[in-house]
Parts: structure tokens; C-alpha cells; sequence
């Protein structure tokens, strides 16, 4: 099949089950831009299983457009595993579609030990979490803050403070 835009949902799906990067990047892709939510366990399967950093990425967020709630997880599983750490920016962006609550200290940690792409990708999740937090989890969340910005790097440091701020104001 030449034009993945004319593919049936079938012919869509062996391309996912292909084991050829290219060919499942392109079928993960086009899933997402038809809303094919019929698509969603297979794509959960490739984010789940996949080594391929390119095929993890595409399959993220495509969840992401299709808005699965079974993604959340998941997406979150490989945020702390290691073999996903070169796709964590990807993850974190794909994640903008969820209500990161539950998750604040995992993205407090990233912001603090995250490359560059990383902590501002968790910074702007912090920033739009709009839900009530039990406040333990704030103040252990505000103190780890403080503690790093004590022996962070003066490149990080702006950031650090800027979500400190964050914090002071909701309190």
C-alpha cells in the first residue's frame, strides 16, 4: 500500500503489527488523525512493548490526540523507567491531556534532575495542574524545592525558583 491516507482501519492495523518502524510510525499517525479510538489497544500494546524511541514517541502521542484515559499509566510507568529515559520530553508533552495531580512529585523530581527539554516539559505540567492537592504532598513537594535550589547549577537555578514562586502563591 503506497498512500497510508487511503488505508482501511485494517490495513492500518497490519501496518502496527508490521515490526517495520517507518510503517507503524506512519499507521500510529494516521490513527490519530482519523480519531480511530478503535486503535487505542493496539497503540497502549506498542507503548508498552516497544524499544524503538521514534515508535514509543508516535505512539504517545497519538494516545494523547485520542485523549485514552488507559494511556495515563502507562505514559507515567515509562516517565520512571529506564529504557524510556530518551523519550521522556515526548512522554511529559503527551501527558498535557491529563490531569497530572496524581503525579506532582514525579514532575517536581523532573524539573529538578531533568535535562533541559524535560524540566521546562513538567514545569508547564506543574503550572496547569488546576486540582485541589493534599497539602502534605504540597509541602513535601515545596521542601524538596528548596533543597535543590540550595545545590543546583546557576543554569537551573531560575527555574527552580520560578516553580518555588509557584508554590508560595497557591499557598
Amino acid at each position: 500500500m503506497n498512500d497510508i491516507k487511503t488505508a482501511t482501519f485494517h490495513q492500518l492495523i497490519d501496518h502496527i503489527k508490521s515490526g517495520d518502524s517507518h510503517r507503524i510510525i506512519e499507521a500510529v499517525r494516521e490513527c490519530a488523525s482519523r480519531q480511530e479510538e478503535v486503535a487505542a489497544p493496539y497503540l497502549l500494546n506498542i507503548l508498552q512493548v516497544t524499544q524503538d524511541a521514534a515508535v514509543r514517541n508516535a505512539a504517545a502521542l497519538a494516545l494523547s490526540d485520542l485523549k485514552n484515559p488507559a494511556a495515563f499509566g502507562i505514559l507515567v510507568e515509562l516517565l520512571k523507567s529506564d529504557h524510556a529515559r530518551e523519550s521522556q520530553g515526548t512522554l511529559l508533552y503527551a501527558l498535557d491531556t491529563y490531569d497530572c495531580s496524581p503525579i506532582l512529585p514525579l514532575l517536581v523530581n523532573l524539573v529538578i534532575d531533568g535535562n533541559f527539554e524535560v524540566s521546562r516539559q513538567a514545569f508547564s505540567l506543574i503550572s496547569g495542574i488546576e486540582t485541589e492537592l493534599d497539602d502534605r504532598v504540597w509541602q513535601s513537594c515545596r521542601e524538596r524545592l528548596q533543597s535543590a535550589i540550595v545545590v543546583t547549577t546557576e543554569d537551573q537555578r531560575p527555574l527552580l525558583e520560578d516553580l518555588l514562586k509557584l508554590f508560595e502563591q497557591d499557598e
